[in-house]
């Protein structure tokens, strides 16, 4: 996997004000890193067919790629993908804040997924569901980082 080079950082929300895009928002060395760490063969022995759905015929259909697990604090820029749910949470405030201010959010473990020639996502979906039980469905706030 090659990572594209970095763009000069800039925010803007987009989507009515759902999304906000941050283009540049990890530096060349960060990318760097992130590729070598991403290309590990801890990283690479992880992946395994993604699924999205119950019926492979619905998978297919919607996603095709490779997928990993890995904790936040393995990746190299976690300190950079914090300061964009920061950013985030100041234009978005969704998430909950201490008597102090500070932030009280939870991290979840970051999906990796790549996509071979033929795969693809056409689908996207919101894994919260407001009258659901899971562990996702306390989720308020989910980056997406394209490399």
């Amino acid at each position: 996997m090659t990572i594209a080079k970095r763009r000069r950082r800039r925010s803007r929300p987009i989507c009515g004000d759902r999304v906000l895009h941050i283009a540049g928002a990890l530096s060349e060395k960060d990318l760097l890193e992130l590729e070598r760490y991403l290309n590990s063969a801890e990283v690479q022995s992880s992946l395994a067919e993604a699924v999205l759905h119950d019926s492979a015929i619905a998978q297919y259909k919607s996603r095709r790629c490779s997928s990993a697990w890995v904790p936040l604090g393995s990746l190299p820029p976690q300190r950079k993908l914090k300061l964009a749910v920061k950013e985030a949470q100041d234009l978005f405030e969704t998430l909950p804040r201490t008597k102090n201010g500070a932030l009280r959010c939870q991290y979840e473990d970051v999906q990796y997924s790549e996509y071979a020639p033929g795969g693809h996502f056409k689908e996207w979906h919101v894994d919260a569901d407001d009258d659901g039980d899971d562990e996702e469905d306390g989720r308020e706030l989910t980056v997406v980082c394209l490399l």
